[in-house]
């Protein structure tokens, strides 16, 4: 399950309204046909909601932002896009502008869909709670990284940033951990398959799993592992059920007046706890019979263990149950997610991945594999990557942020209270902030002498002071992946295939239409 989402998805926020504001020039919305389909498809809602949404309680009507007109009870619900979502408020965005306000149930939601305006939001301390209530308490998921609030997301996150660099993010021994899987992946799916057209998408999950399951558990999961795949099937179906809960969640009340066969949240609540009772507290527990509080700790579990016994008000077994469960969720599906992106954009544009081998060759040969150390050398190849990250807007919509107290934002006041969240494609495909925004084109992210150029209008991780823990970790993966897997192999769809780079119609992180493969020794 991934728990990114939008106004109303999970939680609870109160209404509210604002005065009239000059409206923003809408986002283009393609170039043709072709790019027309993309501009629909890939325009989803990033992994924190780059445009942002804010729902407000307690606005005078002189500040609320213009909007469409609500409908009681209902708001502008019924008119939400099931599957995709980030859809219908960038429709709304070309009609109101960078910021308005929509009503979704019992929510009144504010987007922005301002590169600056939500920098400035997603950095004030006012704007780091998050929702609470409905599937959200339902499910626990409070207690951990992603969703707490408060005091205990102070000291997690602390906890968490300290231990995860000491086990390597960003540092030598993540890079050996994150090179393993990838010679594991091409040495076990890859070459047994060259020539052939391939299915990589769940054995780079496993890859990828096994990346953030070493740092937190000290244990190598198999590609064939049983318990991982019943996890990860188990995930879908859950992504699949959860789906309904974006209907309900706007009127809280129908969970309970609403009959179980209908709503299903026994069957949520099942297969959400699934990995927790397959996978996760029975390593815990094997954590804990072994645990040598005077040893040096060997992964993430030894330690939260010892905070535990220092601090067992904030260090409990649920917290660590779900804080785990986040490292999988932020650390595990965003990155194989954007690593099935970056495997369609080789493969759908080979005069980049050609540049990108030619850059390998140059800086790094063949006599060894690609290090993090040769990152700051390749500069085409970070931009493949970041044009790729601005092109995909995995999770279009991210996490919602809360205001704890009220504040200004752009002319308006942002209410104690609010929901706040961020409309990313608005910004990454805002002609403004990156030309012919249609096109993929990693030149983009370079200077006039072929040097590595970020946009400050570029923001993969979200922004600001809940922006992703585990970026420096991803950077590395997405790094690594692509250039081993390129020093080795030319990747290509089959014979005949196409891909026009579109996005599956489908909940949950923003994924590229299936796809095969076909690699060729280099």
């Amino acid at each position: 399950m991934v728990l990114t989402s939008f106004p109303g998805s999970v939680g609870h926020s109160a209404a509210g309204g604002g005065r009239e504001r000059t409206r923003a020039p809408a986002v283009q919305s393609g170039l043709g046909a072709r790019r027309t389909r993309l501009s629909h498809d890939v325009g989803g809602v990033h992994g924190g909601l780059s445009g942002g949404v804010v729902a407000l309680s307690e606005q005078t009507a002189e500040k609320r932002p213009p909007g469409p007109t609500n409908i009681p009870l209902l708001g502008r619900a019924l008119e939400l896009d099931p599957k995709q979502p980030d859809r219908t408020f960038l429709r709304w965005q070309r009609q109101y502008g960078a910021i308005y306000s929509v009503k979704l149930g019992v929510d009144t939601v504010v987007v922005l869909s301002d590169a600056a305006l939500i920098r400035e939001a997603f950095s004030k301390a006012a704007s780091t709670g998050r929702p609470k209530g409905g599937l959200f308490e339902m499910l626990g998921v409070e207690r951990g990284l992603i969703l707490s609030t408060g005091e205990l997301w102070h000291v997690t996150r602390r906890f968490a940033l300290f231990h995860l660099r000491n086990f390597g993010m960003g540092k030598a021994r993540l890079e050996e951990v994150i090179r393993e899987q990838v010679d594991d992946f091409l040495a076990q799916v890859v070459a047994p398959n060259e020539g052939c057209p391939l299915d990589i998408d769940k054995s780079l999950d496993i890859a990828v799993v096994n990346i953030v399951w070493g740092i937190a558990a000290s244990e190598t999961l198999g590609i064939t592992d049983e318990r991982v795949l019943n996890i990860m099937n188990k995930g879908k179906e859950l992504t699949e059920k959860t789906k309904r809960f974006n209907w309900f969640a706007f009127l809280p009340v129908l969970f309970k007046i609403l009959p179980k066969s209908l709503t299903q949240v026994d069957v949520v609540l099942e297969l959400f706890g699934y990995a927790r009772k397959h996978l996760i507290m029975p390593v815990i527990e094997e954590h804990r019979r072994r645990f040598d509080p005077t040893a040096e700790p060997r992964d993430f579990i030894d330690c939260f263990l010892l905070e535990q016994r220092k601090d067992p008000h904030h260090f409990t077994d649920e917290g660590l149950v779900q804080t785990i469960r986040d490292m999988f969720n932020a650390g595990s599906d965003t990155t194989a997610t954007t690593l099935r992106w970056i495997f369609c954009c080789l493969c759908a544009r080979p005069a980049a991945q050609r540049r990108v081998q030619a850059e390998i060759d140059a800086v790094v040969g063949g006599s060894r594999p690609p290090s993090l150390a040769d990152r700051q050398r390749m500069p085409f190849t970070d931009a493949f990557i970041m044009e790729t990250q601005r092109l995909a807007d995995i999770a279009p919509m991210g996490v919602m942020h809360v205001a704890e107290a009220a504040f200004e934002l752009g002319g308006y006041t942002v209410p104690r209270g609010a929901a706040i969240a961020a409309l990313f494609p608005a910004v990454h495909k805002d002609p403004r902030n990156f030309p012919d925004p249609w096109t993929f084109r990693p030149e983009r992210f370079l200077d006039a002498d072929g040097k590595l150029q970020p946009s400050k209008a570029l923001m993969p991780f979200s922004v600001g002071k809940r922006s992703c823990l585990g970026e420096a970790m991803a950077r590395s993966e997405l790094f690594l992946f692509t250039t081993v897997a390129l020093q080795r192999y030319n990747f290509a769809l089959p014979a005949g295939c196409e891909h026009d780079l579109s996005r599956a119609d489908a909940g949950g992180l923003a994924s590229p239409v299936p796809y095969k493969v076909v690699a060729t020794r280099r």
